[in-house]
């Protein structure tokens, strides 16, 4: 019987190491791998390790079987196809792996190997194909003559236009500048009709060759790197010397094209490097604007700097530092955009129609009566302190905090921030001292709201020295003090008690009349899918189609036997939190590899049944039949 390829290899990668490496004690790193097929010669190489890329051919005919192939990993030489070592290796893959990444270690001493010689690596599977390869790439080890791999070449950048450098500067055909200064080029380039979203980093430089003969000076690799030293570009471009010493026989520039990751798209600063043989030898920073800017893609010339005695270190340093000043202007300019999106925040809330509705009013008069005063006219300020009624997780928190800022834009509160406090957090040490928990927590309220979420449990009117009573009598001096208006109190809490605590205590209710009352429905079943669909596109999750609809009954489920404590929001929040992501982390820890769509799409076994769906599979089955006496 024929044998049958079961698994394909697309593509391989490979890295000599030593027992120094990080190779030889990191498994599998396959983050160390890249596209270089040149590496330096070393005395202390003992294993070569090689990454490979799979496709299971079996993962689309449902076929239910693991599919295993054993593969043969040769090292070749090049001009005699002289197998120098070969090693056997195992693969298995699920039926729902469509790919995989594996990695296999070869011994191999330098002694086996000739310098500046080639030699390919190549994949065969034995009795398939009369052993034709499946896949097969060359690479050689280069000997660095008593120098540092950066002395083979100097780098030169190409100058950099006088003005922003824009994507609607360039087009297919890409000039050069013909006078030569240490600056990097870097321009971008979209498709002129808008349909291509991600740009294209064109890198320019011109190269010198500093010892060594053409044939044997290794390739430049070219890498785009983002902050902490990460690598936005999946596979380096690599540039072979062939390549080179034509460029240099026509002393033309090169360039390079980088596709990007949408990382890129988003903004920020980043670099490009150069190296060879694994060691940079030149880098340089750049900024670019966000594409969704005014000047999508633009590279800002001030921002753009030649890096001397260029280090990987020193670009990840320089890197960082301009990073940091570059958060520092959007978190200002992000605090400007917030304060004039304050309506749409609250617009995007799920549910609440009464409240936005309610608070949107309140900010109207705030305006008129600022108007009025502007105007010379009489005005008085509404009444500030609230009411918030209703169930846990229905917003009532999220309100307050954009409350705060709505109020601190129109100049009702010095700063807008929000202090959070319950029962247990302004009760004192000893009884009676629960004045100075009140103060202090007035003190970091000064210019903002003061929170009491739960603010019935103050009042427990069996109790007659409930130490409580303290607290609400130093909340009735401070909102006495007419010296001190720039703060706010909300009370927040189930309605029934919360209106008890009203009618027990007078002075609060005339210091919050009925038009600040704000009622907090909880949510329907809908709108608490709607959130848990929400908080997982927040978090990169996303639910399968069998998956969505499993967790709608569940919330349905749990929505029919609500209690007065159902958390709503806090509901769905902790049912993801506590019980769907430590399912779903158990169930794809299982696979080998996970793809990117395996690890962000929660299936239908992820989400758990309801507690009395849980009852009904787990109580005894009653039995069928007589039972006779004794």
């Amino acid at each position: 019987m024929a044998r049958t390829l079961n698994i394909n290899i697309t593509d391989i990668s490979f890295c000599p190491y030593g027992l120094t490496s990080p190779l030889s004690y990191e498994y599998p790193a396959f983050d160390r791998f890249d596209s270089r097929t040149d590496f330096s010669l070393s005395s202390s190489m003992t294993h070569l390790a090689v990454a490979f890329r799979t496709s299971n051919l079996n993962a689309s005919s449902g076929n239910l079987r693991k599919s295993r192939q054993t593969f043969w990993v040769n090292i070749v030489d090049h001009d005699s196809e002289r197998i120098i070592t070969s090693r056997t290796t195992f693969v298995e893959m699920q039926p729902w792996e469509n790919d995989g990444i594996h990695r296999v270690d070869i011994p191999l001493r330098p002694s086996q190997l000739a310098a500046n010689r080639y030699y390919h690596i190549e994949i065969t599977v034995p009795g398939i194909n009369d052993g034709t390869p499946l896949v097969s790439k060359e690479f050689r080890l280069v000997k660095v003559p008593g120098l540092e791999p950066r002395g083979f070449y100097t780098p030169h950048w190409s100058t950099l236009m006088d003005n922003a450098v824009s994507y609607d500067d360039f087009t297919d055909t890409v000039t050069t500048p013909t006078r030569y200064i240490s600056k990097l080029m870097p321009r971008m380039e979209i498709d002129a009709t808008g349909k291509d979203t991600y740009p294209q980093l064109y890198v320019t430089f011109l190269l010198t060759r500093n010892i060594g003969a053409w044939d044997s000076m290794p390739e430049i690799m070219i890498t785009l790197v983002g902050e902490t030293g990460n690598r936005i570009t999946e596979r380096a471009n690599l540039i072979t010397a062939n390549d080179l010493y034509y460029k240099f026989l026509e002393a033309e520039e090169i360039l390079v094209q980088m596709p990007v990751s949408r990382e890129l798209e988003l903004g920020g600063y980043f670099y490009a490097e150069i190296s060879t043989l694994g060691c940079p030898i030149a880098g340089s920073v750049f900024d670019v604007y966000p594409l969704n800017d005014p000047v999508p893609g633009e590279l800002i010339n001030d921002d753009i700097r030649f890096i001397p005695g260029y280090t990987d270190s020193m670009g990840v340093d320089i890197l960082i530092e301009r990073n940091n000043e570059l958060e520092l202007k959007q978190q200002v300019l992000s605090a400007e955009k917030e304060k004039k999106d304050e309506t749409t925040r609250l617009d995007s809330l799920i549910g609440l129609d009464s409240v936005k509705a309610k608070v949107v009013s309140y900010r109207r008069l705030i305006e008129f009566n600022s108007m009025r005063e502007k105007a010379g006219l009489r005005s008085s300020n509404p009444p500030l302190h609230c009411l918030f009624l209703g169930s846990p997780g229905t917003g009532k928190t999220t309100v307050a905090k954009i409350m705060g800022e709505i109020l601190h834009e129109c100049g009702v509160l010095s700063k807008g921030h929000v202090v959070m406090r319950e029962r247990s957090t302004l009760l004192g040490k000893y009884y009676s001292s629960e004045g100075e928990n009140v103060n202090q927590a007035l003190e970091e309220a000064r210019g903002g709201i003061l929170f009491i979420d739960e603010a019935y449990q103050l009042n427990q009117p069996d109790d007659p020295k409930d130490p409580g009573r303290f607290v609400l009598e130093s909340l009735m001096t401070a909102l006495a003090d007419e010296s001190n208006r720039d703060w706010m109190l909300i009370l927040a809490g189930y309605t029934e008690p919360m209106m008890g605590l009203f009618e027990l205590n007078p002075g609060l209710k005339s210091r919050i009349p009925e038009s600040n009352h704000y009622i907090f429905e909880d949510f329907s079943e809908n709108q608490l899918l709607e959130i848990a669909e929400g908080y997982l596109r927040e978090r990169d999750f996303h639910l399968s189609a069998g998956a969505r609809e499993t967790l709608s009954s569940r919330l349905h489920a749990d929505y029919m036997t609500r209690g007065k404590d159902f958390g709503n929001a806090r509901h769905v929040i902790n049912l993801i939190e506590t019980d769907i992501f430590p399912a779903m982390a158990t169930r794809v820890s299982s696979l080998n590899a996970p793809t990117i769509e395996q690890l962000s799409r929660i299936e239908q076994s992820d989400i758990p049944m309801s507690a009395p769906a849980r009852k009904a599979l787990t109580s005894p089955r009653p039995s069928i039949g007589f039972k006779l006496r004794s």
